[in-house]
C-alpha cells in the first residue's frame, strides 16, 4: 500500500501480527497462536538495562527491512519501528508477562 506523508494504517494493512510473544532468553519473535500460521523470527541484538528491554532485528524473513524495540519494565510500554527502503513504520504497544 503507497502512503504519502503520515497516515495511521491498521496492523493487517502493514503486514503484520497484533500480538507477538517475546522470547529474550531464546531471542526469538514469535507470532502468538490465534489460529494463523504460526512464524517465529530471530532477534539480533537484545539488550535489558534496569529500566527497559532493547530489542533490534533485520529482515522478519524479508530482505531490506529493520526493525527495534523498547519496552519499559516498569510499565510494560512497547515503542517500536520499522523502515524500509521506502517506509517507515511506528508502533505502539502493551507487553505482559506470559504466565
Amino acid at each position: 500500500m503507497a502512503v504519502s506523508g503520515c497516515s495511521r494504517i491498521s496492523v493487517e494493512d502493514a503486514n503484520l501480527t497484533g500480538i507477538k510473544l517475546i522470547d529474550v532468553e531464546k531471542k526469538q519473535l514469535r507470532t502468538a497462536p490465534l489460529g494463523e500460521e504460526h512464524r517465529a523470527d530471530d532477534i539480533e541484538n537484545v539488550a535489558v538495562t534496569d529500566k527497559a528491554i532493547l530489542l533490534h532485528g533485520t529482515g522478519i524473513k524479508q530482505t531490506d527491512r529493520t526493525w527495534s524495540a523498547v519496552i519499559s519494565l516498569e510499565t510494560g510500554n512497547l515503542t517500536a519501528g520499522v523502515s524500509t527502503l521506502d517506509s517507515s513504520l511506528s508502533l505502539l504497544g502493551k507487553c505482559t508477562a506470559q504466565p
